[in-house]
């Protein structure tokens, strides 16, 4: 709350509300007001923080989005039963291709939601991999000669000797 406030709403401050609500979408709305209502910035400052301005200010905006998303709903309403009825007539029309048909249909059957998720589907399961451990015992000396071998082969990219059978 800053120390100088604004006391009650006049004419020119329910104006400015207007105004502001109006044009802040644009760049120096803050200036524009300053020369449209004939005041500071510091003004505008002190108006703008003060507690009965925000309370009048958010409680206009509030009317003034529900009015525009009324009309912006009923103008959308309007523009899908145009595309449906153009949709319709094209759909009736024998000529039409068919997979023209077919994508509208899953666009509209998606867009309703009717469409299998990726969770929806049958989900398999991957063959898992079974392995076994064996303990063999092996001849003194043939883990000591294999290490051998292994370091030789890797190191000089050596070929490994044929298997023993």
């Amino acid at each position: 709350m800053s120390a100088t406030q604004l006391k009650n709403m006049s004419a020119h401050h329910h104006a400015l509300v207007d105004f502001i609500i109006e044009n802040s979408h644009e760049r120096g709305w803050r200036a524009k007001a300053c020369v449209q209502f004939g005041i500071t910035p510091a003004y505008l400052s002190i108006i703008w923080h003060s507690d009965i301005f925000k309370e009048h200010f958010y409680e206009r905006l509030t009317q003034w989005r529900e009015g525009a998303t009324r009309e912006i709903q009923a103008q959308q309403i309007a523009l899908v039963k145009k595309a449906m009825d153009r949709l319709m007539t094209i759909l009736d029309d024998d000529k039409t291709d068919d997979r023209l048909v077919l994508d509208v249909a899953n666009a509209t059957m998606k867009n309703l939601g009717f469409t299998p998720s990726p969770g929806a589907a049958p989900q398999y399961s991957k063959e898992t991999e079974i392995t076994r451990t064996q303990t063999r015992e092996l001849a003194p000396g043939i883990l000591e000669q294999a290490r051998i071998t292994y370091r030789k082969v890797t190191s000089t990219h050596e070929q490994l000797p044929a298997a023993v059978d």
